[in-house]
């Protein structure tokens, strides 16, 4: 009788490590069907289609700014996590009824329903493990979506400005989220290439002894419009937010910065009376970043000045713009690299 039980309790441990493996596989591989899918009219012409995300453009900023999903919850969390992980639960058709900021036993169900339904275990209802891991990274590929399909310089060149568009549904390629080692609000994405840029860049300016927050990076084109939206009464002839589809950051080249010495206030003027602004007037060309936007020169970018808006273009056409003097934008039309531009 000892060996049976015995034999029956090694199954029952069998049978749980399978299940944990399984689930553990499923998070590693996982991929929203609301987000990216391979379409094609044929086999030489791909495409990359996707939808916006399941949750609205307010609520995964939010989320975004707010870092993720930075603790556990269980019955009784409140704040605005919770109200996420609601929005988010009811937006992929669970039986939840509201989203209340408030972590109670009709979440706790639906949470350990979810866990059932995707094998993962234990399935106790509490948002922790691999759980929260496996939502966290379909709400980053809502933000922040994979296309495989881009060609890896594609738009790195591109004199995006208000004449010059891209389309809705572009996606730049291999979207990165700035490591730890960098210091930003929230989740920042940019392009592989920028990001690794940017990371070189910050981390020669803490040599010297500086520090610069990332406030914004890559933002999709639904973001843009809902920015441009709330802003849209208080633009001028000079606008300093771009039209959806015109905007640097949706090439996720583009990074907002904020100087440790005016306490990281974002999006202020008063940035290139900083010494941090300095040091990027004077090296930034060295790591491939330009000032998109300069003072004095409205008339030809279009956009007010911004001393806190730098774009990733390379450091060769970085150097270029640093020793003509020129704007990027007239630059980057001059190479004539994509037909069909307007002036």
């Amino acid at each position: 009788m000892k060996k049976i039980a015995m034999l029956g309790i090694t199954m029952i441990i069998v049978l749980l490590a399978v299940f944990y493996i399984y689930s553990k596989i499923q998070i590693d591989n996982y991929e929203h069907i609301s987000i990216v899918e391979k379409t094609s009219a044929n086999t030489e012409n791909e495409s990359f289609v996707y939808t916006f995300p399941i949750l609205d453009i307010v609520t995964i900023n939010s989320w975004r700014q707010n870092g993720g999903f930075y603790r556990d919850l269980t019955l009784g969390s409140t704040g605005t996590d919770v109200f996420v992980l609601e929005k988010y639960l009811m937006a992929i058709g669970t039986n939840l009824s509201k989203a209340d900021n408030y972590f109670g036993t009709e979440t706790q169900q639906v949470i350990s329903d979810y866990q059932k339904q995707n094998l993962i275990l234990p399935s106790n209802g509490e948002f922790s493990g691999i759980t929260k891991s496996k939502i966290y990274q379909d709400l980053l590929s809502s933000y922040c979506p994979n296309n495989e399909f881009a060609e890896e310089n594609d738009y790195i060149l591109y004199p995006i400005d208000r004449t010059n568009n891209i389309q809705q549904d572009y996606v730049p390629p291999k979207l990165t989220v700035l490591g730890s080692s960098v210091n930003t609000s929230g989740i920042i994405c940019l392009r592989g290439d920028a990001a690794q840029a940017y990371t070189s860049m910050y981390n020669s300016m803490k040599e010297d002894g500086l520090d610069m927050k990332v406030t914004s990076g890559y933002r999709r084109y639904e973001l843009q419009d809902s920015l441009y939206d709330y802003e849209r009464q208080s633009l001028y002839n000079y606008p300093s937010v771009a039209m959806p589809g015109h905007s640097e950051h949706q090439l996720g080249v583009a990074v907002d910065l904020a100087p440790q010495s005016l306490g990281y206030e974002p999006t202020t003027k008063s940035m290139k009376f900083t010494k941090e602004y300095q040091w990027l007037s004077d090296n930034a060309h060295l790591y491939g970043f330009v000032l998109s936007y300069p003072e004095g020169l409205e008339y030809i970018t279009g956009y007010t000045y911004e001393p806190w808006h730098w774009r990733y273009v390379g450091i060769d056409a970085a150097t270029n713009i640093y020793n003509s003097k020129i704007t990027p934008v007239e630059y980057l039309k001059s190479l004539k690299l994509f037909p069909n531009l307007g002036s």
